[in-house]
């Protein structure tokens, strides 16, 4: 299988740095215009099937790239960003706060009515194990979130350590483009880790 996963474009709270999660945001002017880019850079790929988070800024990234088109595509609440709980909606800086006084290892804990990094990984196991199976030999797309993407990798790659986490993190750019050729025995290739060249001529003034 060939999967081309990507994190949809900038939002009003990315800008911001306002927590979003599960929340339904909206694309900034920037945004829109990753969003066309991305479209042009996903044009030149075969692809078969697509498989989105359900809300609104993935279902915005995607659009310009559907009128191009037509692809059947699967929105799914398996892609949706991590939920950040009681921390939705206020300062992204408050959350971190909190996630550095709280005790714990960092994938477990879990703020009020929200997820925990390893229950975003537990429920897109559970997405990667359906897809493999339904879709073997097909070229994906996958449309999702920073946190979800970066839980995706791990569980391809079976990874734990924080530090690759940390290290994906900070490759993660709004419409960064990652391109794998998945195989039988694990040992994926990687074509492509976190590309943005297709923003190369963006002027983000």
């Amino acid at each position: 299988m060939r999967l081309i996963i990507v994190r949809h474009a900038q939002t009003t709270h990315n800008k911001n740095n306002i927590t979003q999660g599960q929340l339904d945001t909206y694309l900034t002017d920037l945004g829109k215009k990753q969003a066309e880019m991305l479209a042009e850079r996903l044009s030149k790929e075969e692809i078969d099937v697509i498989y989105s988070s359900d809300l609104k800024r993935c279902r915005d990234t995607l659009a310009p790239f559907l009128k191009q088109k037509n692809i059947p595509v699967h929105y799914t609440s398996a892609l949706r960003e991590v939920s950040f709980g009681i921390f939705e909606e206020r300062p992204w800086q408050e959350f971190l706060d909190w996630r550095d006084e709280v005790r714990g290892h960092r994938f477990d804990i879990r703020p009020e009515e929200g997820e925990s990094f390893n229950d975003v990984r537990k429920r897109i196991k559970e997405f990667i194990g359906a897809m493999l199976e339904k879709e073997k030999g097909r070229k994906v797309l996958v449309m999702t979130h920073g946190a979800t993407k970066r839980a995706l990798l791990m569980e391809l790659f079976n990874r734990d350590d924080e530090g690759y986490h940390d290290e994906l993190m900070q490759l993660s750019k709004n419409t960064a483009v990652t391109i794998l050729n998945l195989r039988d025995d694990g040992k994926h290739h990687v074509e492509s880790l976190y590309s943005v060249e297709h923003l190369e001529d963006l002027n983000e003034d």
